[in-house]
């Protein structure tokens, strides 16, 4: 098999840039095999124009939104699924710290942040400390994004089913070969793996651990996204995904028992509705120390190439990128600075020469 791009890893990063390789005409292959803690599938798919508990608009919404809008409509077209949709979340203040703090935001951001009359909610919530809104938050249907694309893939003889052995992999010059495909270039779209890469290690990760819980709620409305220290997204029916946590330090990327204690315990003191509990999950996120992404190519191998590093935002993320690396390739326009792994050269240089 000859390609102009290898594609490693089939995860948001990987979906959106091969489905800008199709719409932009280059060849590629993507090697991808089964990983159920792919943070990519951990994830709600939830796109949230607030970050934070300091209230702050997400960095360059207002730019990569349409960007994600569009790229999810128009793949979505492709696989007759409808995959986003958009909803308010309601923020079940904690503390009145908290309460004030959302209160004092909301003169700055009145498109997105208002106070809520929670009597509503009284049958369904103990709403402890007064809530808030958040609008215009959109939640992309995951998982049949991902399954979907991956089908497509394969239908098409475009995706090999089998996990990325980088062993495997030989760079001579302008030449790549893995197994028995050659290819132009190489692209990493692995998540957590990259931090292990022998191109990428160096670069400043921060990996961290997240879980949640499905949890099956009759007599909930799916109209909204509710949060409590935790968010209950809705995902099909009478689903919701119920998480997610952050741990920094983790023997393993399994789930816990102690996670899916904490969760129960704060449902069983804000959720006043049955529920049952049906699956527990947990996945490792590509975070990074600056909060950036890393997009672009080795400045010192230039035929390896990487598209990591989303963290939480890789549902709002990855379209825009994907097409700035698209057309980076296509057009020779330059990766934004901000995110180009060009701003670490210093650092992948130690990599090289040793």
């Amino acid at each position: 098999m000859q390609v102009d791009y290898l594609i490693v890893g089939q995860g948001i990063c990987g979906t959106t840039l091969s489905w800008n390789f199709i719409e932009a005409g280059l060849s590629f292959v993507v090697i991808d095999g089964p990983n159920p803690s792919s943070s990519s599938r951990v994830a709600a798919g939830l796109i949230n124009p607030i970050a934070g508990k300091r209230y702050v608009k997400s960095w360059l919404y207002d730019t990569m939104l349409p960007a994600a809008l569009e790229t999810y409509a128009r793949i979505g077209s492709g696989l007759g699924s409808d995959l986003v949709k958009q909803l308010n979340l309601l923020q079940f203040h904690t503390t009145p710290a908290e309460r004030q703090a959302f209160m004092e935001k909301m003169p700055e951001l009145p498109d997105y942040l208002a106070e809520v009359d929670h009597t509503h909610l009284q049958a369904s919530f103990s709403h402890l400390f007064g809530t808030g809104s958040i609008s215009s938050c959109h939640v992309i249907d995951s998982g049949t994004l991902l399954d979907k694309w991956r089908a497509n893939l394969k239908s098409k003889d475009l995706l090999i089913d089998d996990h990325f052995e980088v062993s495997q992999l030989s760079i001579s010059g302008a030449s790549i070969t893995y197994q028995d495909i050659s290819a132009k270039k190489v692209i990493f779209c692995d998540g957590a793996n990259a931090a292990a890469s022998p191109y990428f290690s160096l670069l400043p990760f921060s990996l961290n651990k997240g879980e949640a819980l499905v949890v099956r709620i009759p007599d909930l409305s799916p109209d909204h996204i509710y949060k409590h220290q935790l968010k209950l997204i809705p995902i099909e029916g009478d689903l919701f995904w119920f998480g997610a946590s952050f741990e920094w330090k983790y023997p393993d990327v399994g789930p816990t028992e102690a996670f899916r204690q904490k969760a129960e315990h704060i449902l069983l003191h804000w959720l006043k509705l049955p529920y049952t509990i049906e699956a527990h999950f947990a996945g490792e996120r590509p975070s990074t120390v600056d909060y950036r992404p890393f997009a672009g190519f080795h400045p010192h191998i230039p035929g390896v190439g990487i598209f990591n590093g989303m963290g939480t935002k890789g549902y709002l993320q990855a379209p825009y990128f994907a097409r700035q690396i698209t057309d980076h390739l296509v057009n020779a326009t330059p990766i934004m600075p901000e995110v180009s792994v060009n701003r670490y050269q210093n650092v992948l240089s130690r990599g090289v020469s040793s």
